[in-house]
């Protein structure tokens, strides 16, 4: 299991890289979905756009175990609801869902990859395809 902030992720490839290395898993720091909250609680400017790229390279990956970390202080807590949107708005493609896998942001079948409308479809709530699969979506 990686700890990490994401930043370096964000380079192509370099998820990938450790998934082939032998990592299991990451535990993302991600305070804010706000990128001027976001730089005043990690003290950097202009990082927010790396890391939620990264967020969204791990999310993409055949990781099935995931964990993204809000330390909740004054400067972020009245947009925590807007925060949980912003990560559950997040797809995850895979075949299995059960586990980890299931339990944050939305999901997709590898095979809606290939679908039309995939930049477009939502896919369904991981925790939705943990209970009863994604056996039922088909690439349009």
């Amino acid at each position: 299991m990686v700890q990490t902030n994401g930043v370096a992720l964000a380079r192509p490839g370099a998820v990938e890289k450790l998934l082939d290395l032998g990592v299991v898993g990451f535990d993302v720091s991600f305070h804010s979905h706000l990128p001027r909250i976001y730089d005043r609680l990690t003290g950097t400017r202009g990082q927010h756009a790396r890391a939620a790229a990264a967020l969204a390279r791990i999310f993409t990956s055949p990781c099935d175990r995931i964990s993204v970390c809000v330390v909740i202080n004054s400067l972020n807590y009245r947009s925590l609801p807007a925060w949980v949107g912003y990560i559950g708005r997040l797809v995850r493609y895979a075949d299995d869902f059960s586990g980890a896998a299931g339990d944050i942001g939305r999901a997709k079948s590898i095979a809606c990859r290939r679908c039309l409308y995939d930049g477009k479809c939502l896919g369904v709530p991981a925790e939705y395809a943990r209970l009863f699969g994604v056996g039922a979506l088909h690439a349009g």
